[in-house]
């Protein structure tokens, strides 16, 4: 049958975000909704920041309400998420999209929230987009989408529909991520066998250099190849794990400080930043060529003669050190943290002799690659949840569901 179609403007609000800025930020009040918070069918509250309320009545037409579709701008454009009443009060932040149905007689909020999270939607959005390093969508654009919609009954038939497969698939999902929580529990209680002796020393006695980085003002894009230099960002520094590509590109008319450069067999650790992304350390393993440190992280050099660097990796990595860790960084909130070289310096942590090290890193190497393979397996059934769940709308909107 053919149904009306009409354009998103037209069944829709459509709010811009505003321009929150950081240095406002409290430790509760109105939540700001970031572009950081809009996953791919919901809105996450991770690493909340807030604004003071008295701001609520002059931010008035950016407070956010129940029900509100969110989505991203910016970057992974597309992502559109539901607003749960406990995430409020909230407002919209810049680069983040509102979408507030107007006539819920015409449209349930229901459907077009699912019609929105298929992949052809989400192509769409991103063909519609300009930049190359991080993609940019117009609200132009989005007012003039077009959908086209069934009755009501229908609309709400299918979302019926949709949701009683969900809810089968999700049982699922949650069986596989509880087996992903519970692998990385195992994980840091095999980190924590380095634990287990009775000689301490700090760590200033393990190292034999400390320096920071560099971080100039460099390019919105990465470098891409061993030609270029680049910056790494602090998301490169994981836990047991450096990703190179999460760098900035350095501009052709500065010039590469080489002595920053990194090797294998450097040990990183964060120094600044949010409170979660302090303290988090890595050996590196492999690194290409022209990647330099930033000024967000300590580059270590130890004492090989008395410590093996996987064994330090682990040690620092293990759930009782960061603990540890956690309680050694300074600074006023949560969104803006210090650990300062004296104080990392101080920290204790065992040292037994080099063989028992090497003997605990084989030890734990060997749990882990078993752990591993078990969680390569669980991401693989959550890829194809995934695509199952994609494959349910998909036949929910051509008709093949109801």
């Amino acid at each position: 049958m053919n149904y009306p179609t009409y354009k998103l403007g037209d069944i829709c609000e459509l709010l811009n975000g505003f321009a929150f800025k950081s240095s406002n930020y409290v430790q509760s009040g109105l939540r700001v909704i970031r572009i950081t918070n809009v996953k791919k069918g919901y809105v996450i509250d991770e690493e909340p920041q807030f604004y003071p309320l008295e701001t609520q009545e002059e931010l008035k037409k950016y407070i956010l309400k129940k029900g509100d579709l969110l989505i991203s701008l910016t970057g992974n454009v597309g992502r559109v998420g539901l607003l749960s009443e406990d995430l409020l009060p909230a407002a919209l932040n810049q680069r983040v999209g509102c979408l507030r149905v107007k006539d819920k007689s015409l449209v349930s909020l229901q459907y077009l929230f699912h019609l929105l999270n298929t992949n052809s939607f989400e192509k769409d959005c991103i063909n519609s987009s300009k930049g190359i390093a991080q993609k940019n969508m117009s609200t132009e654009w989005l007012k003039e989408y077009e959908i086209t919609f069934p009755p009501l009954a229908i609309q709400h038939a299918i979302v019926t529909r949709i949701e009683t497969l969900f809810a089968e698939l999700d049982k699922a999902v949650q069986h596989l991520r509880t087996a992903q929580q519970q692998i990385k529990t195992y994980r840091q209680a095999v980190l924590n066998e380095t634990m287990k002796t009775t000689n301490y020393v700090s760590v200033g006695e393990v190292i034999e250099e400390l320096g920071q980085g560099w971080s100039p003002k460099c390019c919105n894009e990465p470098s891409l190849n061993d030609t270029e230099w680049g910056v790494i960002k602090t998301t490169a520094i994981q836990p047991c794990s450096f990703i190179e590509e999460e760098n900035k590109k350095l501009p052709k008319n500065l010039e590469p400080r080489q002595k920053h450069e990194l090797k294998v067999g450097d040990i990183l650790i964060t120094r600044a930043g949010p409170k979660v992304r302090v303290g988090v350390c890595c050996l590196i393993k492999k690194v290409r060529p022209r990647l330099i440190n930033c000024d967000k992280a300590y580059r270590i050099l130890l004492k090989k003669n008395i410590i093996n660097a996987q064994y330090f990796e682990y040690v620092i990595n293990s759930p009782t050190c960061v603990k540890k860790i956690d309680e050694l960084k300074t600074g006023i909130s949560d969104s803006g943290v210090n650990l300062t070289q004296n104080r990392f310096f101080d920290l204790q942590i065992p040292l037994p002799p080099l063989s028992e090290q090497q003997r605990i890193v084989e030890e734990i190497e060997s749990r882990l690659s078993q752990a591993s393979t078990s969680s390569a397996y669980i991401e693989n059934a959550l890829q194809q949840a995934e695509a199952l769940r994609q494959s349910i709308l998909k036949k929910a909107f051509s008709g093949e569901l109801v």
